[in-house]
């Protein structure tokens, strides 16, 4: 866990108080994409005194397969997706169009053009 939060601390140099950042990737103290590391700084006149964090494993993170983490991944992407550093609450905001677009954007194919094509035969 502590391995995680060092992971946060590079990433992110510049926390602020109501900050909450979200990860599981193994090059930042993930131990693999299932487990989802909550960090939060907790700061005291406005500096930080410690963290707190919360690690909790999840039956499907997305991958080639239901369940992830297929026997057969060949590459980390295809075991579902991967977060090094997202801030999921901005100094108390709560940020879900952007986790929305950060979990969405691997599967993003334009959607317009094959429904324009349908809508002309």
């Amino acid at each position: 866990m502590q391995e995680a939060v060092k992971g946060q601390i590079a990433q992110c140099p510049e926390m602020r108080d109501g900050d909450v950042f979200v990860t599981n990737h193994p090059s930042c103290g993930g131990s693999h994409l299932p487990d989802i590391t909550v960090i939060t700084p907790v700061f005291d006149q406005g500096r930080i005194i410690f963290f707190v964090a919360s690690r909790g494993h999840h039956a499907d993170i997305g991958g080639i397969s239901p369940g992830s983490m297929p026997p057969n991944s060949k590459e980390l992407w295809q075991e579902g997706a991967m977060i090094k550093s997202f801030k999921i609450v901005d100094q108390g905001r709560f940020q879900e169009q952007g986790i929305v677009d950060l979990l969405n954007a691997p599967g993003k194919t334009p959607v317009r053009p094959p429904i324009a094509t349908c809508a002309k035969t």
